[in-house]
């Protein structure tokens, strides 16, 4: 791509992307300096991303906070930030943030199954909700073929102790 004379932004955007995916984090972080502008979308979200490998997860919550707010009235770029920054939220234990954000995802758009999915991990892992957490994973299963709602669903399976279940969904 960058033979092909691509702007700065775009060539340092894919090289981070590129080098964040294959695991060299010193030249994503190199190429995300590049473009180091705290009120652009994509800076943020890959700051976010690198923050969140680094361990520091306040900065990787503010950073994909701020990606949400500079979305604007892009409904895709919106839920992927706030999917996201509920997904860090959730990490560092803050649930009832994530079940908002989770939530605000879902009014932009009902087909975010993912975030659809962290509903289900939170009735789960917090609200000891298996028969919820298992009608959610359900429902999302029966959207997609992604392997994620079955994996989930294995975990319902070892919270009721039924490692038959927790087998059959493994497999």
């Amino acid at each position: 791509a960058r033979l092909a004379d691509i702007k700065k932004y775009e060539s340092a955007t894919l090289g981070f992307d590129v080098a964040f995916e294959r695991g060299n984090y010193l030249l994503a972080e190199t190429e995300l300096k590049k473009i180091a502008v705290h009120k652009d979308y994509g800076y943020n979200f890959r700051l976010a991303k690198l923050a969140h490998y680094k361990g520091k997860l306040d900065t990787a919550i503010a950073a994909m906070h701020r990606a949400s707010a500079l979305a604007a009235g892009n409904i895709f770029l919106k839920q992927a930030a706030l999917s996201n920054e509920a997904d860090l939220n959730l990490h560092s234990g803050n649930l009832q943030r994530a079940n908002d954000l989770y939530t605000e995802s879902i009014r932009l758009s009902a087909a975010d199954l993912h975030s659809i999915m962290g509903l289900g991990w939170i009735a789960l892992l917090h609200d000891k909700n298996d028969t919820l957490a298992e009608k959610i994973f359900r429902f999302v299963q029966n959207k997609t073929k992604a392997p994620d709602a079955v994996l989930k669903l294995a975990r319902v399976a070892e919270q009721r102790g039924d490692s038959a279940m927790q087998k059959k969904y493994a497999a």
